[in-house]
């Protein structure tokens, strides 16, 4: 049953993309060239992401060494 519902909910949802005929793409965000800046935004936070979360990866690390000393 799940699987009926889920391929006539992907039909339905490919039925309404592909019903969006006359794009045109020089509108909208791509006109402007503020997609450039959407996307530089996008890139920082990812970036962002990545330090905090090498840095974590670190912090984890040095207090693990730290307590496997102090229980030998």
């Amino acid at each position: 049953m799940k699987r009926i519902i889920g391929t006539c909910l992907a039909l339905l949802l490919a039925a309404e993309v592909m019903a969006q005929d006359n794009v045109n793409d020089s509108t909208g965000l791509r006109a402007g060239g503020k997609i450039y800046v959407v996307i530089a935004v996008i890139a920082v936070i990812w970036a962002g992401f990545g330090v905090l979360l090498f840095s974590m990866d670190n912090r984890l690390r040095k207090i693990e060494k730290s307590t496997a000393k102090k229980i030998r």
